[in-house]
């Protein structure tokens, strides 16, 4: 028989194979979670097998108990049904099926099925009754999700406005039906029969589709009741009995009994009255668009009106001057065009509509705007519109309908006016393109004639099919001598400026003018009939035609006569110039040369005598030192000063010469690393000097490393000598912003003597407070200027001075 096989795998035998039949069968009955029961009515002792423990959440683990406490484990509603089954059984010796609860269905399976009959043990004279219990949880969940699924669908299909049916034809009763949805699309109420309800219906006219196409009514149900046809599929328009005329969509699929015989019907009903309406308007939306012309607008508004059966209709555009009102661009009055409008858009329902949003009011307008007196005027009692956008999506007007009184929601207006929107957006936007195109046209066309430019329209062969009045004057030719002509074949030589030999004006062709392609800037001579030269600047880029497929070539030009040879007098001006200023250079090089000649022969000259003047006043102080009187010493001393003055004087003079002549190598220099190479000079031969100096780093510049060097060994060599009278001398190098500095707490002078600092052998002062030649400064400007800079100082008495210079940027 099989039973040593394992059910759950493994190679343990599942039962064991010394067990009674009896025992071998409930064995396989606990392992499945079906627990066994038996109830003795003579002492009222009911025992379980061991697993209904886990099925009912309750310890049974004592040998027997009484039916009532096994009852006190199910649920309260439950306890009084299962107990009267079970005695029933007894007393009937009939068996019994009953689904009952739990007592705890949180922790343990929620639904059990009880099932029980009496029974005769042999030698035994009492009844006892024996039964299983079953845990159904799953399958009760699964049958409540079902019902729950059912309902979802029902109600989703009634919110499509579909009713779902299932018709037995021998009852003539519908099944599984949404009988409110059927009463609604019908407007009869159902009373237990389809045929009965079906009779309340006038019907105005049927069309079958698919295998029914083409037959009658009693055709079409003998050939689906006989199982010839797989669909039946047809619309409906009928007079309900509140007198209202609809459309309806009837589709289902035959159901067969066990013989295969067709039995009754699935299917869906669907009331199309909004489709077929839209169906309507859209057929009047393709005759407008098929013939559209100028009042295209015009006749929207008249079909849009006829369509809702609405009074008044209209498509608006906002005029933005002054205060906001709309002005109608077409409108409709009881069904024909009217003269067209303006309003002030305040306090309207328009303003919403204008603010992006669909507006409907069905009824009761003009209590939504009390203060909108034309509303009153015109006794509207409903309101609908919508903006009209772009293809940017920018609203551009509104279509609005008004009607003096309820509109009906179930024509689904919203979608008619929506449909005549999109629509009317585009013949607006198509309306607007045009004005702004014939406006362009216009512009351009007036541009056209007005430019100074002259300008020609080449098409693909390289004619040339339009001119300008610009043009035409600056080749001096007529419209009739440039058209149809290529530019190279024009009745007036073009030529190269810059042509060789010049002036022989030889003719350039067209590829040379207008290769064809962008062109900038290309300078060509005109050589007209009455032998006068012009010149022009040609310019040309390529253009498609919005009109056809065509490459055209727009070639503009300009008379620049005046600036080419005003150019051409400059370059003979500037070759002039620089012939001139070559002859200049040159000359200034010869005099610098010949006053560096002179500088060193007249330093030279004076060199001898102030030797020979030093030399006989030193041999006087040393030979004759003792027959002079001490005014004579001391005169003899004066000499010889003056003259050692003189030949500093001399060298400086040489110096100064020499600088001036050199010439510049202009490079990039570090102001820092010279300054700390004078300074540290000033230490070496001064010693004794304890000066606190301070150098800002990375100081920068272009210029010339030797001369910003003496400018430097200048201006800090004085700011050493006038601090050699301070307790605490000080020096600061450094910058401000594009300005150098030399600042010092030196002894300062007055700045009313400021124009004399500069000028050579100029000194504030003496000779005996502070020595000198007053070459310095004048040597500092001269090296500034050649630099492109500037110098200056600022000063007081007692207050040290700062020296400023500034070199031009490269």
């Amino acid at each position: 028989m099989g039973v040593n096989k394992a059910v759950t795998g493994g190679s343990k035998p599942s039962v064991d194979p010394l067990l009674s039949k009896e025992e071998w069968l409930g064995e396989l009955l606990q392992r499945g979670g079906i627990g066994q029961w038996c109830w003795r009515p003579d002492s009222d002792r009911f025992t379980v097998t061991a697993n209904m423990s886990g099925i009912l959440g309750v310890d049974f683990s004592k040998e027997s108990f009484s039916l009532a406490q096994f009852c006190d484990a199910l649920a309260p509603q439950d306890r009084a049904a299962v107990s009267r089954a079970i005695q029933n059984a007894r007393l009937s010796a009939s068996d019994f099926r009953l689904e009952c609860r739990t007592n705890e269905p949180k922790t343990h399976p929620n639904w059990l099925e009880i099932v029980g009959a009496a029974r005769h043990r042999s030698g035994e004279k009492l009844f006892t009754v024996e039964g299983i219990l079953i845990d159904i949880s799953a399958r009760i969940e699964g049958q409540i999700e079902l019902i729950e699924v059912h309902d979802k669908y029902q109600r989703a299909i009634s919110a499509v406005g579909m009713a779902v049916y299932e018709l037995d034809f021998q009852s003539d009763e519908y099944f599984n039906t949404n009988l409110d949805q059927m009463e609604e699309i019908l407007g009869a109420p159902y009373e237990g029969s389809h045929t009965q309800q079906w009779r309340q219906i006038k019907s105005l006219g049927r069309r079958f589709h698919g295998e029914l196409a083409g037959l009658s009514l009693k055709e079409a149900i003998q050939r689906y009741q006989s199982g010839q046809a797989s669909v039946w599929s047809s619309e409906l328009k009928y007079q309900r009995p509140d007198g209202q005329v609809r459309w309806l969509f009837d589709v289902s699929m035959p159901v067969k009994d066990a013989d295969g015989n067709v039995s009754g019907s699935f299917g869906i009903v669907q009331d199309i009255t909004g489709f077929k309406r839209l169906s309507g308007v859209i057929e009047q939306v393709v005759e407008n668009t098929a013939s559209a012309h100028e009042d295209y607008l015009q006749r929207l508004v008249v079909a849009l009106s006829a369509s809702l059966g609405v009074r008044y209709a209209f498509v608006g555009q906002l005029q933005e001057s002054g205060d906001l009102t709309v002005s109608t661009v077409a409108i409709a009055i009881d069904g024909s065009p009217a003269p067209n409008l303006e309003y002030a858009l305040s306090g309207t329902l328009c303003e919403k509509v204008w603010e992006g949003d669909v507006c409907f009011h069905p009824s009761n307008a003009q209590e939504k705007c009390p203060n909108n007196r034309l509303l009153v005027e015109l006794g509207i009692e409903a309101y609908l519109g919508m903006p009209l956008r772009d293809s940017e999506g920018q609203i551009i007007g509104i279509l609005v309908v008004l009607h003096t009184a309820v509109i009906d929601e179930q024509a689904d207006p919203v979608r008619i006016l929506q449909l005549f929107g999109a629509h009317a957006a585009a013949a607006l936007e198509r309306q607007r393109n045009a004005e702004a195109s014939r406006f362009r046209e216009q512009f351009y066309r007036t541009l056209f004639g007005v430019l100074a430019e002259g300008i020609l329209v080449k098409d693909q062969t390289g004619k040339i099919e339009k001119c300008n009045d610009a043009s035409q004057r600056i080749l001096r030719l007529s419209e009739e001598e440039i058209l149809g002509l290529d530019v190279g074949s024009l009745p007036v030589i073009i030529f190269d400026p810059n042509e060789s030999p010049p002036r022989s004006y030889k003719r350039l062709t067209t590829e040379e003018v207008c290769p064809g392609g962008t062109q900038s800037g290309l300078v060509c001579g005109l050589k007209h009939g009455n032998g006068d030269v012009s010149y022009v600047s040609i310019n040309a880029l390529p253009m498609d035609d919005v009109f056809s497929s065509d490459k055209k070539l727009v070639v503009s030009f300009s008379d620049i006569t005046a600036i080419y040879e005003a150019e051409e007098g400059l370059k003979e001006l500037n070759q002039s110039l620089e012939s001139l200023v070559s002859e200049r250079t040159r000359e200034l090089q010869i005099a610098n040369q010949e006053l560096e000649s002179f500088a060193y022969s007249v330093s030279h000259d004076l060199r001898q005598p102030l030797r020979a003047i030093d030399g006989f006043a030193r041999i006087l102080e040393l030979d004759h030192k003792d027959h002079l009187q001490p005014d004579g010493i001391a005169s003899i001393a004066k000499i010889r000063s003056a003259s050692k003055r003189m030949a500093h004087l001399i060298d400086d003079l040489l110096r100064l010469s020499r600088l001036l002549s050199l010439e510049l190598h202009l490079e990039p220099i570090d102001i820092t690393v010279i300054a700390q190479e004078v300074v540290n000079s000033l230490e070496v031969t001064n010693p004794g000097r304890n000066v606190a100096v301070f150098i800002e780093p990375n100081l920068t510049a272009v210029g010339d490393s030797r001369l910003i060097s003496v400018v430097l060994d200048n201006l800090i060599g004085n700011s050493w000598k006038f601090t050699s009278n301070r307790k605490s001398p000080a020096i600061q190098v450094g910058q401000r912003e594009e300005v150098f500095f030399v600042q010092d707490n030196g002894e300062g002078f007055d700045m009313k003597y400021q124009d004399q600092l500069f000028k050579p052998f100029q000194r504030l002062h003496s000779p005996g407070e502070f020595e000198g030649s007053g070459i310095g400064l004048a040597t500092v400007r001269r090296i500034v200027d050649r630099h492109g800079g500037s110098v200056w100082a600022e000063s007081s008495p007692e207050n040290g001075t700062t020296v400023f210079f500034t070199l031009k940027k490269h």
